[in-house]
């Protein structure tokens, strides 16, 4: 599936510059005063956090759930061992970006504010951890030969039911709060990616690839999908403004709004995401398997968790040493674009020499 491997390409090299934005740019205070459309910068900061919060997450969620109905090794024993070693990656991930960091910084300036944030860090949800919990409910999909339909009401009815639990259970308690978090968003801690609120966009991926593999005429099959996403999306958008909605609130990271998703939110992103995914199929389809542009998609796609590891390390030294230390902290866009094309460089590069490292154990083991 080329289009997809072409999407997840987009998706994690415009990882890096958002990411660059989140951890360089003050978000908190940037998105208060500059998300909108009222200057360069305002249009620049909606675009990014547009791109993040729709096009990189719930697309990328997506795309996992796709990559389980097309991949070669997806029997419920190996999704079951595989979500281990993700979850081993996410511990070690965040140990590497953000918890050593911070408690060092607690050391050194003696702030004891710094070592709770790494604790905070240490035990969130982010995207590794949600993927680890999304393999192991899809190793008991197959396993227990889950239909189409159960999948995607299980979905729902866990993101319905999220609505009715408390996004305070436990203020105060570290470590309570975040392990909650990692199902339903709770807004005394750090919260991204809470299962029941994410699952219906990696359900949705593994359904449409389950019809996308039965159809005779794909052309046909996208141009429908093409025509859903964009209608739904058009509906939902104006019904929201109409009654007054902000749809920012449905990309934005101020204030974590995307992350806690709703039943709206999660429809009006699954919606452009479904146009998303039959666009790209109708620009891709013509460009040749043996171009440069495809061995490029495919690889990242094949490189895609290391790369998404690496750039996190690296954004993540940057962030917390490099560039507070030459004091470029709020950089720039002229700055961020720079940086994020050098740190694209370096992960593709690093990732592969990685994997074919991986390969040559496999191989003589």
């Amino acid at each position: 599936q080329f289009n997809f491997d072409f999407i997840k390409m987009i998706i994690i090299f415009g990882l890096v510059p958002v990411h660059l934005f989140e951890r360089c740019m003050l978000l908190e205070d940037y998105s208060v005063n500059h998300v909108g459309f009222t200057s360069i910068d305002s249009i620049l900061s909606t675009v990014i956090e547009f791109a993040d919060g729709t096009i990189g997450a719930c697309m990328f969620m997506f795309c996992l759930g796709v990559g389980l109905v097309y991949s070669s090794r997806k029997s419920a024993k190996f999704l079951f061992k595989r979500s281990w070693v993700i979850l081993a990656a996410a511990i070690g991930l965040v140990l590497l970006t953000d918890t050593i960091s911070l408690i060092i910084q607690s050391q050194i300036y003696q702030n004891p504010a710094l070592f709770e944030e790494a604790i905070w860090w240490l035990f969130c949800c982010d995207i590794l951890n949600f993927a680890f919990l999304t393999l192991l409910f899809f190793s008991l999909v197959r396993k227990l030969h889950l239909s189409n339909i159960t999948v995607m009401a299980i979905s729902v009815i866990l993101l319905i039911i999220s609505f009715f639990i408390p996004k305070m259970l436990f203020p105060g308690n570290i470590i309570a709060t975040d392990l909650i978090g990692w199902f339903v968003f709770q807004e005394s801690g750090y919260s991204f990616f809470p299962f029941m609120q994410w699952l219906i966009f990696p359900a949705a991926g593994y359904v449409f690839a389950q019809y996308l593999q039965k159809t005779d005429n794909r052309d046909k099959f996208y141009g429908f999908v093409m025509l859903i996403g964009a209608v739904s999306f058009g509906i939902i958008t104006a019904a929201s403004v109409l009654c007054g909605i902000d749809i920012v609130t449905f990309f934005t990271s101020y204030n974590a709004c995307i992350y806690n998703k709703t039943l709206l939110s999660a429809a009006w992103s699954l919606s452009f995401v479904l146009f998303w995914s039959a666009l790209i199929y109708f620009l891709t389809r013509k460009i040749s398997p043996a171009s440069r542009l495809h061995r490029l998609a495919e690889n990242t796609s094949r490189r895609i968790t290391v790369f998404y590891c690496l750039q996190w390390i690296i954004i993540g030294f940057i962030g917390f040493w490099l560039f507070p230390a030459l004091n470029m902290v709020p950089i720039d866009f002229v700055q961020l674009f720079i940086s994020a094309v050098i740190i694209i460089a370096l992960c593709y590069i690093i990732s592969g020499k990685i994997l074919k490292l991986i390969q040559k154990k496999r191989l003589s083991a």
